[in-house]
């Protein structure tokens, strides 16, 4: 079975909507570069660089967003774990507790670490994942003139796309609601 993207980078959109003509997302990793600092320089640490090219990526910073998100996803944030490690977690709305327990996907562990259920009502359920971002290959970060490389950001956003994709699609694809319009 083919896994529904979760989180999908839109590099057309991001150039033709750009004033520049060539990336919005540049523009905001110039706002925002101060969230790549570490003790007032740029930080060195990719799981960093990877959390703030993320968060910055994603609607309420980009609006629309660099990166188009599925209409399940009821929020997303970067978080620091319990070893002080950058984490991604995504919350997903399912149609109910039992419906996604009897996910065809029972590799993603639905009911053990990856998800909690709760129901903030009696009509949501939420599968929370969490990745921690030291456990996957993120590109080394990079900078022009102090500011993020946009290309190298780009890069970090497309590798926890992925890995999130990976983990969360599953759980999408067995219960589609409509994709999130442009």
């Amino acid at each position: 079975m083919a896994h529904q993207p979760v989180f999908e980078p839109d590099d057309e959109y991001d150039r033709i909507c750009a004033s520049d003509g060539v990336s919005r997302y540049d523009a905001y990793l110039d706002r925002y570069a101060a969230w790549f600092a570490e003790g007032g320089l740029p930080t060195a640490d990719a799981e960093r660089f990877a959390a703030a090219a993320w968060r910055i990526a994603l609607p309420p910073i980009m609006s629309p967003g660099y990166v188009r998100v599925h209409g399940l996803v009821r929020d997303t944030q970067v978080h620091l774990d319990d070893e002080r490690c950058p984490t991604v977690s995504v919350d997903l709305a399912m149609s109910s507790e039992p419906d996604a327990a009897e996910s065809p996907c029972t590799s993603q562990r639905w009911c053990g670490e990856l998800d909690c259920w709760h129901g903030a009502d009696d009509s949501l359920t939420v599968a929370r994942i969490a990745v921690p971002l030291a456990s996957i290959p993120l590109p080394d970060p990079r900078y022009q003139c102090g500011q993020p490389d946009t290309a190298t950001a780009k890069a970090a956003v497309r590798v926890i796309c992925a890995v999130v994709n990976a983990v969360a699609g599953c759980a999408v694809t067995f219960d589609p609601p409509a994709r999130s319009p442009r």
